[in-house]
């Protein structure tokens, strides 16, 4: 009778596994290292059949015994090759909803027929829990209520896994503020939602250099919070910004020269720092564009208080001190509020998804103007998640504050945002009225020839128009070419000069009508824009432009 061969210490073929594509099938594994400790690995098939010298050299390396006979090596790869159990998984290297469920490093939320397992090579899992959800409403929740800018980012929080289930785009929200005005705290009272741990869940925008898409997969369907924005230089914040929200990575090509899937998420951005994202790209002459500034959204997080982020603070505790104290309770109690919210969504997703979209409606209905511009009222449907996102977790019992109270923080925030804008135009209408003001300004003394009576300034390098004395000041006339060409840039002149004469900048002629014409000494009557810079100088320029 031939002896029984020893091939390796115990192993168990737990499931066949495979990837959301039905490719990269394998074996997930359960064995016990030489310490007695378990582990969970997943061998590829393809491995398997064609170098198993390298998968047995993996398994030792994990404390694996092996026999060195040859028989026993071939009988090994045999083995785990051969074996199928029934079980079957499905392997993502994406944190985020697959259909109905919701994959975490460490569980999969919600309902499915499919087995779904993360792995992720050198992945450090930041969606750790630590306290009860009842210790994180007392402590967190609870302590901030009647704060606007805490409440506005905790809803952000529940905001993330919405975007995909509810058909939205990514994006969020920047944090503006000076130096140690609660903005880092609020950044932390979000993340807490979500997760932390020895690393934190809060990311510096300095690690997004080169690690950005890869940080954006694993926070896939989740709040990415990153902190100071003024460590990261203006190319990363450029192409970090703009990639992150449009939820696409690099194309790139594989050795053969294809091009390559890219890599694709959704998330909700929360971000923080003393300058905003369009004044970091300036530092090198770049510009934000319309489509980012409606994507990641601006927000002045002083509340005007004198407390920073806080509308008010505990008796007998300074500002700084109240931010010490909730970055204290933040780093004790994270990461079950999230787990709870999604598991109760997906008992019925489709219908809280009507909710979503209904509330959201509404939340524009009654704090945006009909009027307003397509991109103000993007911002406003934004805004509107938040606020819905917000009074969800407050009906779940996640959220222990009143009705309304996320509702009410949003509403506070845009209209804060609004008003920093400087109305509901289109930015770039907003852009080329500031661009209007600001070339009187720098060139009313030096591109502007001077009219009185029949005396014409002569000798003008780069003259842009002509300029006279009406009521003790100076008025203008912009030639239509310059006005085209240097003001407006890609906004339509009709629509400019409509909003000068909508502001009350445009002059007035005799008759009490917009001034069109102007008689110019040897060029006879000349159509240009006539301007008058008083009449911006007497008002409130944030309430016109």
């Amino acid at each position: 009778m031939t002896p029984p061969l020893w091939i390796c210490s115990r192993i168990d073929i737990i499931a066949v596994t495979r990837d959301i594509n039905n490719n990269s099938w394998g074996k997930l594994i359960r064995f016990k290292d030489r310490d007695g400790i378990e582990h969970s690995e997943i061998v590829d098939i393809a491995d398997i059949v064609a170098n198993p010298d390298a998968v047995r050299h993996r398994l030792v390396n994990s404390g694996v015994t092996v026999s060195l006979e040859k028989n026993a090596r071939d009988k090994l790869a045999q083995y785990l090759n051969e074996v199928d159990p029934p079980k079957k998984v499905r392997v993502t290297s994406k944190i985020g909803w697959q259909g109905t469920a919701f994959v975490l490093p460490d569980e999969t939320l919600g309902k499915s027929d499919e087995v779904f397992l993360f792995k992720s090579d050198n992945y450090t899992s930041k969606f750790n829990v630590k306290g009860s959800l009842e210790d994180w409403k007392l402590h967190i929740a609870k302590r901030i209520l009647g704060n606007s800018v805490p409440e506005f980012c905790i809803a952000c929080a529940f905001a993330a896994p919405l975007l995909t289930p509810c058909g939205l785009d990514g994006g969020g929200f920047h944090l503006l503020g000076d130096s140690s005005s609660g903005k880092t705290t609020s950044l932390c009272l979000a993340a807490s939602v979500c997760g932390g741990g020895d690393h934190g869940y809060i990311q510096s925008w300095r690690s997004t250099d080169n690690a950005v898409e890869g940080i954006a997969l694993n926070h896939n369907d989740c709040l990415l919070c990153l902190d100071e924005i003024n460590l990261a230089t203006c190319k990363t914040v450029n192409e970090s910004a703009y990639m992150l929200a449009n939820g696409q990575g690099k194309a790139r090509a594989d050795r053969y020269g294809n091009t390559k899937s890219r890599k694709e998420w959704k998330l909700f951005l929360l971000s923080n720092g003393e300058v905003s994202i369009a004044n970091k790209l300036k530092e090198e002459g770049k510009k934000m564009m319309a489509g980012q500034a409606v994507r990641i959204i601006d927000i002045d997080s002083d509340m005007q208080c004198g407390f920073g982020v806080y509308n008010s603070v505990p008796d007998g505790l300074k500002s700084n001190e109240f931010s010490d104290e909730l970055k204290a309770v933040s780093s004790q109690y994270y990461g079950v509020a999230l787990r709870e919210f999604i598991s109760l969504f997906a008992e019925n997703i489709d219908g809280y998804v009507g909710e979503i979209h209904k509330n959201i409606a509404e939340f524009c209905k009654k704090h945006c103007e009909q009027d307003a511009s397509g991109q103000v009222k993007r911002v406003c449907a934004r805004f509107g998640l938040v606020a819905a996102a917000g009074e969800l977790a407050i009906k779940f019992k996640i959220l222990p504050w009143p009705e309304h109270t996320a509702w009410d923080a949003a509403a506070i925030l845009f209209k804060k945002w609004t008003q920093q804008r400087g109305g509901t135009d289109t930015l770039e209408l907003q852009t080329a009225l500031k661009t209007l003001t600001e070339f009187i300004q720098r060139y009313g003394s030096s591109r502007f020839k001077i009219l009185g009576g029949n005396y014409i300034q002569e000798t003008m390098s780069n003259p842009a128009g002509y300029k006279w004395e009406f009521d003790d000041h100076w008025v203008y006339m912009i030639e239509r070419n310059v006005f085209d060409n240097e003001i407006c840039h890609s906004v339509n002149p009709n629509i400019l000069k409509s909003k000068i004469k909508i502001n009350n900048w445009w002059l007035l002629n005799a008759q009490g009508k917009f001034m069109e014409t102007k008689s110019i000494p040897g060029r006879g009557n000349i159509r240009g824009i006539f301007v008058d810079p008083q009449k911006w100088e007497d008002t409130d320029l944030n309430s016109t432009l």
